[in-house]
């Protein structure tokens, strides 16, 4: 199916290429988990001849590729399982799941 193969381009090279980039870089290779990987990613600050600055254009890119992205997955069922299954699951795993939240509910005394 050519949509399974442009909805992995999209997907892995366009949303979240850092992630899923088998390179050999160093960061890349001490990072432990995708939040390490963004964090060490910084907003792009340089300025576009048009005055917009890289981020901005990197965000609008983004958000493109995402509409694009939904829009394939959602033409049937079978390709939204074919996702789901072979690109958002791996990413799902990679993702390093918090042993406790940091929510404490305020007792009943402070609610009025």
């Amino acid at each position: 199916m050519r949509e399974n193969a442009l909805i992995n381009l999209i997907f892995k090279e366009f949303l979240f290429k850092s992630v899923f980039d088998t390179g050999s870089s160093k960061d890349k290779v001490q990072a432990d988990t995708m939040l390490e990987i963004i964090k060490k990613k910084g907003p792009r600050q340089t300025k576009y001849a048009a005055g917009k600055s890289q981020s901005t254009s990197a965000n609008e890119s983004r958000k493109a590729a995402y509409d694009l992205l939904n829009n394939l997955i959602k033409k049937s069922p079978v390709i939204m399982n074919d996702f789901l299954k072979n690109q958002l699951d791996p990413l799902m795993q990679m993702i390093k799941k918090p042993k406790q939240w940091n929510y404490q509910p305020a007792s009943s005394s402070d609610r009025i």
